[in-house]
């Protein structure tokens, strides 16, 4: 029975130890083989993009794309650096860590974690592009919606025509006035 025991103990610790959630050392008893399990200890950081791009995540050792949400494993002590990629007519309009708006920090789409010490979550916000014109199939702009330029109030021809019009009785007053 105690043996059954430390077997099912000894096995749950080694499964903890191989996905990174413990750094355990082993020790042999008498008749058996020595075993050395040295996992180095890594964080999950999990990405979630809303709109219209990818995140692009360096570590170490690794280089990976992620177009929907996801998650990179970082090695503890490690640097993650994040590129961000808008698709085409997109902008980067938004970038959270943790909870805490980022977007002053990051510079040319790019943003670094240095020496990873926790699991953490990343959200990025994609946003369309406000343009008047979209491109037609040839790659040219074409201007859609309202093409008009608004050049200020649109109550300052109103205002300009009354004060014309009152000039002009004025004016037209005293006209009849000095023939009298």
């Amino acid at each position: 029975m105690w043996n059954k025991f430390l077997k099912s103990v000894t096995s749950v610790l080694a499964a903890l130890s191989c996905i990174g959630l413990m750094n355990i050392q082993t020790w042999a008893y008498e008749d058996s083989t020595e075993v050395l399990l040295n996992i180095p200890e890594s964080y999950g950081v999990s990405l979630e993009i809303q709109g219209n791009g990818t995140v692009r995540t360096m570590t170490d050792d690794k280089t990976e794309e992620i177009c929907q949400n996801g998650s990179i494993q970082v090695s503890k002590g490690d640097e993650l650096v994040i590129f961000f990629v808008p698709a085409k007519g997109y902008r980067l309009a938004g970038v959270t860590y943790q909870g805490i708006g980022i977007l002053d920090q990051i510079q040319n789409l790019q943003w670094s974690i240095q020496n990873v010490q926790e699991a953490g979550k990343l959200m990025v916000f994609y946003e369309k592009l406000q343009t008047d014109a979209e491109e037609d199939s040839s790659g040219s702009r074409v201007p859609v919606g309202n093409t008009n330029v608004n050049t200020g109030d649109s109550n300052s021809g109103f205002a300009a025509g009354v004060l014309l019009l009152a000039a002009t009785c004025a004016a037209t007053a005293l006209a009849k006035r000095k023939y009298r």
